[in-house]
């Protein structure tokens, strides 16, 4: 039997077995204006099978995420699938600390700037 939860006008069937996958994105502070999409905006690094496997990405800084501009990272469930990918999972929020050289992530709050934004891999 499908779940079936409403989103705006858009009504959302999933499954209870479905496959999740976790987003692993990137954004500048000040997104989504102008002057920090010329210094990268947003960006979707990775896709993983499990959260364990996107935190890992985050917490390692693996491939140089950070880029000196990345301050915050999200990871958020994705039904495969599914019309718009929505999963009603929560969303993990990662915070710069420290140097470009010798920070790194931590766990930390969704930004208030952000809002209640869902839905940031591209």
């Amino acid at each position: 039997m499908a779940d079936i939860r409403l989103i705006g006008i858009h009504r959302i069937r999933r499954k209870k077995d479905a496959l999740i996958l976790y987003s692993v994105t990137t954004i500048v502070p000040g997104y989504p204006n102008e002057e920090s999409q010329r210094k990268g905006g947003k960006r979707t690094v990775a896709i993983c099978t499990t959260l364990k496997r996107a935190r890992e990405i985050i917490e390692s800084n693996e491939g140089d995420i950070f880029e000196t501009s990345y301050r915050y990272v999200v990871i958020e469930g994705i039904t495969a699938d599914a019309l718009y990918c929505y999963h009603p999972g929560k969303q993990y929020w990662y915070h710069w600390k420290g140097t470009s050289e010798k920070g790194k992530y931590i766990r930390g709050r969704r930004p208030k700037e952000f809002g209640r934004i869902i839905g940031w891999w591209e």
